[in-house]
């Protein structure tokens, strides 16, 4: 499991390599927003992202319960998901 701490890390190293996650570039771009708009936006930015897979683990791990887009995914999609897999499926 990826704690909020592995991920931080993982994001901070990617950054010392050239390699930043775009939540990291621009952390006001609607990641916490509640206005559909905003969301939708972050969700395309995560697809490419170099942190998606330890992300991912986080945000439907640990962080399943935080406000924001982790790895594609709203809190409600990843409570969701979590909480009743075959309507993620």
């Amino acid at each position: 499991m990826t704690t909020r701490a592995d991920l931080l890390e993982a994001l901070g190293n990617l950054s010392e390599v050239g390699r930043v996650a775009p939540c990291w570039a621009d952390p006001l771009a609607g990641w916490v927003s509640e206005i559909p708009r905003e969301v939708r936006a972050a969700k395309r930015l995560c697809a490419p992202c170099p942190a998606f897979t330890g992300c991912r683990e986080y945000g439907t791990g640990e962080g399943k319960r935080e406000l924001g887009v982790y790895a594609g995914q709203s809190m409600t999609e990843r409570l969701n998901r979590t909480t009743n897999p075959t309507k993620a499926a």
